[in-house]
């Protein structure tokens, strides 16, 4: 009985191993925060608007978050050259937001394929998005 009792403890523990080890191989997921935040004036002609912008960018591999240190310089440049184009209904709207950040993704992807033959990043996040008019 002992025996019988072991052993149905040993087969209700066994399919949870290996889920567990095959959610450890899925987490390859690589954050790096873009420091410091950006801080550029938006909207064109007229009276100064500002836009402050804390910015987290994904990639998939250390190889692509590696990349993505190194090419750090070009990033920001990107970044701070597309949101100082913004205009307010760009900036004030989550719509526009979510659109910023699509243009923001594409516009990374498209210059790393271009540099290291690689997308290198597969999300842009705002984790903090603050606009002055």
């Amino acid at each position: 009985m002992r025996k019988l009792l072991l052993l149905g403890l040993i087969a209700l523990l066994l399919p949870v191993v290996p889920a567990h080890a095959e959610e450890e191989g899925e987490n390859n997921i690589h954050y790096v925060a873009l420091e410091p935040s950006f801080v550029t004036n938006y909207g064109g002609p007229g009276r100064l608007k500002y836009l402050k912008v804390d910015v987290t960018l994904v990639t998939e591999t250390p190889e692509q978050q590696a990349a993505l240190e190194h090419e750090m310089p070009e990033a920001r440049n990107i970044l701070v050259m597309l949101f100082s184009q913004q205009s307010d209904a760009e900036v004030t709207t989550p719509d526009g937001q979510d659109d910023l950040r699509a243009k923001a993704l594409k516009a990374l992807q498209d210059r790393f394929k271009e540099l290291v033959n690689d997308p290198v990043v597969q999300d842009v996040l705002f984790t903090n998005l603050i606009y002055q008019k």
